[in-house]
């Protein structure tokens, strides 16, 4: 699944590919997820620009006069990805395609169908991007650390978009095991270390880590500047220090966390340890990228 950094990557890409050039028509393939809804598409020629918010990404659609202005918002799901490609060229799984008048096409790919789309702004429910809004990012957990949802494992609520907005699994898995956190530590517990610091303007290291919450700002930040192009597949696989290489178990919401050292704390229901391996899964990530 595509998290805060490979979002904002594609967003890079869609500005650079869209510069100077101006649109005039959208296609919705009859095969998307019946959920999203029809785009009608602007009666005016149209150029897009694009930016990123956590895993949600943003298509603003202007036209030549004030007011023509159309916000698309986009999530990523399992296998969401963009294209640039010449108009008439048969891609498959392409969901949204967005026609110049030059001949050049915008094809949002998603051959899983779970990505999605709405009409409006980045959606209300999601956190601060803790790269783009760290400082709101660490007031939001602040004031919420007493809520019943810090309760949970910190891999568990390390997902919660509420909160960590852009964190996915692999990020997750990483910023633990930098942290020395274990996986199933309750949250509140493992954060509010961090939180004190924070609030107190100390360091940012506990027993010679960086905490948790800082983590969420600095390891995607890590992979947006390593700026993940083909044929670097090799270096991200050399990058992950535990994702995919460490023992892994599969959390309370059904989803795989990958870890080191040791778990810290029981399963809500008993699950099977998987030794280590080769993570088999890995070329169906990089496919999502």
């Amino acid at each position: 699944m595509p998290e805060l950094a490979e979002v904002l990557h594609m967003s890079e890409d869609i500005n650079r590919w869209c510069v100077d050039n101006t649109f005039h028509h959208i296609h919705l393939s009859e095969s998307r997820n019946p959920r999203n809804p029809i785009i009608e598409p602007p009666p005016w020629p149209f150029t897009i620009s694009s930016e990123s918010y956590g895993k949600e990404l943003r298509l603003l659609l202007r036209g030549s006069e004030e007011g023509q202005t159309m916000s698309i918002v986009m999530g990523m799901g399992m296998s969401g990805k963009w294209l640039w490609t010449t108009t008439g060229l048969d891609v498959p799984d392409s969901q949204l395609r967005f026609d110049t008048k030059d001949g050049h096409t915008l094809h949002f790919i998603d051959w899983r169908r779970f990505g999605r789309w709405k009409i409006g702004d980045f959606s209300k429910d999601r956190g601060p991007d803790p790269v783009i809004d760290f400082e709101p990012f660490c007031e939001n957990i602040a004031r919420s650390l007493h809520l019943r949802s810090f309760e949970k494992p910190i891999c568990e609520v390390l997902l919660d978009q509420k909160y960590f907005n852009g964190i996915g699994n692999y990020l997750r898995a990483e910023i633990l095991d930098r942290s020395g956190t274990e996986p199933l530590q309750p949250a509140k517990l493992a954060l509010a270390p961090a939180v004190d610091l924070i609030r107190s303007g100390g360091p940012m290291m506990m027993q010679g880590r960086t905490n948790v919450i800082t983590l969420c700002r600095d390891i995607p930040k890590e992979v947006i500047d390593m700026r993940l192009k083909e044929g670097s597949r090799d270096r991200f696989t050399s990058w992950l220090r535990c994702y995919g290489k460490g023992k892994s178990i599969v959390d309370g919401t059904g989803r795989r966390i990958w870890y080191n050292g040791e778990l810290g704390g029981q399963l809500r229901e008993k699950r099977t340890v998987v030794p280590k391996r080769t993570f088999c899964m890995f070329m169906l990530h990089m496919r999502c990228i």
